[in-house]
Formats: structure tokens, C-alpha cells, sequence
């Protein structure tokens, strides 16, 4: 078998490569996580080579998982198939959006502070989610308070209307035909102040893969 589509292979590749460095187990879609799987046991044997060599302990594999809102508490929660931690025991903070530093306990991952003039200027509430319903197949209403508030939220900290645009492709390409996930293309989850950081850093990164790899390939 073989990965035809250039995306899917900048993606798998990127995917092999934060595995093979920092032990992230990807979260990858089919049949890409088909591909990974039959490779994965030849990416630890050489690690562990590696380990071997150098004297150092076995690396410990992470699972790094995306967040999605919970309507049913308002709080986020990682991205489980369903699976709600906040049920199990297991306290997850609720997202301040008055002070969006509390969802950031890593300082390099605080939110970046706003350029001049982005937040005394208004948010482009209709080209954003004009943009969210043609893409996602959506209708949803730029006029609403809570989706003018959360965007609003962004936009204060300094996130452009092409940022906005970049988190809306990428998950939109995760999600629009994963039955499970298509729900949460909406406001509130794509631009909660604990979701939106990450969602953008993972779109950008796979910009760069695209275009790093589209380099070589070329």
C-alpha cells in the first residue's frame, strides 16, 4: 500500500517523526493510522538501539490528544470518543475566558499579546463565520452574543482573520467526515480559549510539513 495524497503524507511524516523524537503517539485517521501501525515496531526497536547505546533509560510513549467542549458541563475535555474524565474522578479545569492564562500553566504557551490597534478594532464576526458555514456546511449566526464572545476573545489577543480561516481548514479536514466529530465544528469549540492555541499550532505545523515536503519531493 501506498499514501498517494501529498497532505496525508507530510502528515503521516510528521507523525513518525514526533513519535520517533519525543514518543507521541499520533492520532492519525485511516488508513494513515493502518500505515503507522505496521511501522511503529520498527520505529521503538530503534530507539531503543538508541537508548541502548547511550546508556539512557527507555523513553515513556505519550498520548498527545486534542480537547473538545462538553455541552453537558461546559468544560473541555480531551477529545475521547465520548469519554468524559470529569465523570471518571479525574478534575479538569474549567476554561476562564476572562483570564485565558489559567488554561495555560506553560508560560510558552500563554496566549500571545495583542498587536497595536488589533484590539480596539472590531472582530470580522460575518467573515469568520461565513468562512465556518461554506466550509463546514454549517448555519451558524454571526449575530449570536456567545459566538460574538468568543471571537471577540481571540481576536483581543491578537489572532488574525487568517489564523481563524486556518483553524477552521484544518479541522474541518479532521473532522467533516468523521460522524463523531462533525458536531464540533462550531464556535464554541473551535474558538474556546482552551482549544483555539492548539488548534492553530497543529495547523500551522502541518502547513510546514505540506511545504517542507512538497520541497524534497519536488
Amino acid at each position: 500500500m501506498t499514501i498517494e495524497d501529498l497532505e496525508q503524507r507530510a502528515a503521516f511524516a510528521l507523525a513518525v517523526i514526533d513519535y520517533g523524537a519525543r514518543g507521541i503517539v499520533p492520532d492519525l485517521p485511516y488508513p494513515l493510522s493502518t500505515f503507522f501501525a505496521s511501522i511503529r515496531g520498527d520505529i521503538d526497536n530503534s530507539v531503543n538501539s538508541r537508548t541502548k547505546n547511550t546508556g539512557g533509560r527507555p523513553r515513556k510513549q505519550q498520548v498527545s490528544q486534542p480537547t473538545i467542549f462538553d455541552e453537558t458541563n461546559g468544560s473541555d475535555v480531551t477529545e475521547t470518543g465520548g469519554f468524559d474524565e470529569s465523570k471518571q474522578g479525574v478534575p479538569i479545569p474549567d476554561a476562564q475566558e476572562g483570564n485565558p492564562s489559567l488554561n495555560s500553566p506553560n508560560p510558552s504557551l500563554s496566549p500571545k499579546p495583542s498587536p497595536k490597534g488589533n484590539g480596539a478594532s472590531k472582530p470580522p464576526y460575518d467573515a469568520i463565520i461565513a468562512y465556518l458555514n461554506e466550509k463546514a456546511g454549517t448555519g451558524f449566526k454571526a449575530s449570536a452574543k456567545a459566538t460574538q464572545s468568543l471571537i471577540n476573545g481571540r481576536w483581543r489577543e491578537g489572532y488574525t482573520l487568517e489564523e481563524f480561516k486556518a483553524v477552521i481548514d484544518a479541522k474541518v479536514a479532521d473532522w467533516k467526515n468523521d460522524p463523531k466529530m462533525k458536531e464540533y465544528l462550531r464556535p464554541k469549540t473551535l474558538f474556546a480559549a482552551s482549544n483555539f492555541e492548539g488548534y492553530l499550532e497543529k495547523a500551522q505545523k502541518k502547513a510546514k510539513a505540506v511545504s517542507d515536503y512538497a520541497k524534497y519531493d519536488g
